[in-house]
Formats: C-alpha cells, structure tokens, sequence
C-alpha cells in the first residue's frame, strides 16, 4: 500500500496542468505584491546506513521507502516605491525537510528581507537571506540538475545553517559593466554567537562574520550576465552563461579556554550554451575551511564537516538538456559527482565520493517538473551504498 501511495501522489503532480506565473496584486499605486508557493515530493528507497539527508549513520540499521513532502513554501514578494523590493518566504509546518533535516511544528521563515535598489551598481540587502559566499550557498534549489542536491549543507558554518544556508546580516553588492563582473559584501550574526554551544563548547564572545564574493562573466564574448542576487544552476537554454567566481568568510569564535578565525575560501564556476536543440550544462567547484571550533570527539565514520577542525570539498554538476518537447515535456540528464575529506579531529572523519544520476523531464521548466535519480555514497571506510528517487516539483 505504502508504494501504491507514492505512484498516486506523484501521479497526481505530473498530471497538474501548466503552471502559471505567481499571482501579482496592486496594493497601490505605489507598492506591488506577489504571491506564490513551492511544493516538491519525493519516493523513494534509502539504504541501511544512510539519513534522509544522504549523510552516513551507521545508526540506520534499516533499509526504507519513504515518501517526504520538500520545501512546502509560499511566499510574499514585492516592490515598494520604485526602489525598494522585499520578500517573506515561509516553510509549512509539522514536515521534514531532506535538505535541513527536522524543522519542527512550527511554521518556520527562512527569508525575510528588504533590498534597497539604489542603482544597478549600488543595493543594499538587509535581513534574513542567503550569505554571499560560494555559488551553492546563492543557488536555487528549485533550479538543481540533480534533484536531491548537494552534499555541501554542512559548510554554512560561520554563516547559519538554520535555515540553511541563511542568516540575519546585511549586504552590499551590485552589478558593473552591465554585469561583467558582480560583486558581494555581507557582514552576519554567524554561527558563533555569545551563550551558544556549538559542537559541545560555550562561545563565550560575540563576534561578526564576514563575507566577501566576487564573480566574472565575459559578456564581450556573447554570453548573458548574472545580475540577480539569487542564481540559478541551470537556465535550460534561455540564455547563455560563463560566470566564473570567487568567495571568502571568517569569524572568530572565542570560548573560556581557547580562539581561533575560523575561515572558509572557494572557487567554482558556471557554463551553460545552447547549440540547436542541445543545452549542455557544467559547473564546478572548490571549497576549503580551517581553524573551525571542533567537536571534542568525532566518531570515525562521520563525514559531517560542520564538526571537523578543516574539511576540504570538490565538486562537478551538469546536465546535458533536449531542447524539444518529447511528448509533454523536455528530457534532460542530470549528473553530481563530490568529494569531501574532513580532518582535524581526534576521531578522524573519512573520505567520501558521491555520485547522482538523474533524468529530469520539464514539464514547463523548472515550475513543473519529474525528475528519477540515483544516489551513490561511496566512503573510503566501509560499504557504499545507494539509493533511489523519483520527484515532482511544481511553483507558481
């Protein structure tokens, strides 16, 4: 019965019609609000050793089939006398998230922000939103060539990881020669604040975090800017993209007997070109911390880098798109490959290779959706293990 559900439930997304645009209301005739919401499913298989976030827990003795209800949100977008936008984005209530684990019985908001626009070179961002520092932590989920994601969520240390990737800071950034090159300068409440314990040690001082995040794009060459404070990981061939960037935070923690900058750096960059009816699309990335507050012990087969001293990260994502509609929709193949190696600890994390396959099929882009994938964890201690999914996301 428990499998028979899943086939109804997502049957009954994929056979939703076309998806609309988000409604627009005319407060006056100075401010505008937009109204929308989010809503993916998933089923699937989960191997023995494996959380519904693809971590490693040896915990989980059981192998299981799941259905989840991911990122149920709406949202409250406007613009506010021509230079002035804002959002209010919620998460439902009472239901487990996969990409942020638990979020409890209540209705969670994990965005919550004002973006001054004084000009194209000059805006000001000022609430609860994503830190400007890798690309990952700037991209939107709805936008994934792989549905389930990265594994990266751990390293929005110094930046809070609940909600992840967000927290309560200010920006400034802008875009210059039209958007040739984009940049992004944020300070933030961090992960180390007075009277928290984390990884099991009191900070005992408040400290800023800090960001700093760079990007290039060679618009001379023909290829489309990055302008928005929020990218995408695929624009499935609406236009042309090579953004190439670069990012840096830290913030010192303090505890009663010792501290230390805890610092993160990264690099990545973006392709995407429309050839005919192939779209095919690359990113890539490197992201490196150091002198993290470190749990006091870390069992060995834990490969959650929020704990370690230093962890280090590789990635590769992509998807080669058809851009024509076979049947209802617009195939794509969806591919991830990770690496990550924590270190520093007196339980010594270890290594782990992730690979994803996916086949999305876009009904109407991404605000309509199926997508069926594979997922194998494969670390360098014990068995690999591997899992599978099929998805239906739709917004409007």
């Amino acid at each position: 019965m428990g499998k028979l559900r899943e086939v109804i439930l997502l049957s009954a997304l994929v056979a939703l019609p076309s998806v609309s645009s988000a409604v627009d209301i005319k407060v006056s005739e100075d401010v505008t609000l937009s109204l929308g919401a989010w809503l993916k499913v998933w089923g699937g298989y989960l191997d023995k050793g494996i959380t519904p976030d693809l971590r490693l827990d040896p915990t989980n003795t059981q192998r299981s089939y799941n259905v989840n209800l991911v990122y149920p949100a709406w949202w409250f977008m406007g613009k506010a006398y021509d230079k002035v936008d804002f959002a209010l984005i919620w998460i439902a209530p009472g239901l487990v998230d996969n990409k942020n684990n638990a979020l409890g019985k209540e209705m969670r908001l994990i965005d919550g922000f004002i973006n001054f626009n004084l000009a194209d070179e000059f805006k000001i961002t000022a609430g609860q939103f994503r830190a400007p520092y890798t690309r990952l932590h700037i991209t939107n989920e709805a936008t994934y060539v792989t549905e389930t994601g990265p594994i990266y969520r751990g390293f929005a240390q110094g930046i809070a990881v609940s909600p992840v990737y967000r927290d309560k800071g200010v920006a400034l950034w802008g875009n210059i020669a039209g958007g040739m090159f984009q940049y992004r300068l944020g300070l933030f409440d961090g992960l180390y604040n007075k009277g928290d314990v984390v990884n099991g040690q009191n900070i005992v001082k408040d400290n800023l975090a800090y960001t700093v995040r760079v990007q290039f794009s060679p618009t001379m060459l023909g290829f489309s800017p990055e302008t928005d404070y929020v990218l995408s990981e695929t624009y499935l061939g609406q236009k042309d993209v090579l953004t190439v960037g670069a990012g840096y935070t830290a913030q010192k923690w303090e505890t009663a007997t010792n501290s230390k900058t805890a610092k993160m750096w990264t690099v990545d960059f973006q392709f995407e070109k429309k050839f005919g009816d192939i779209v095919p699309n690359l990113g890539a990335g490197y992201v490196e911390t150091k002198d993290f507050l470190p749990a006091s012990s870390v069992p060995a087969d834990r490969t959650d880098c929020s704990q370690y001293q230093k962890c280090k990260l590789a990635y590769a994502e992509g998807q080669i798109l058809y851009d024509q509609k076979v049947g209802a929709g617009k195939p794509g193949l969806g591919l991830r490959w990770e690496y990550q190696k924590p270190e520093g600890n007196p339980g010594s994390g270890i290594k782990l290779n992730r690979y994803q396959v996916w086949l999305n099929y876009y009904l109407n882009g991404h605000a309509a959706k199926v997508m069926v994938g594979a997922d194998v964890v494969d670390p360098s201690q014990g068995s690999t293990r591997t899992n599978a999914t099929i998805a239906a996301q739709v917004i409007f």
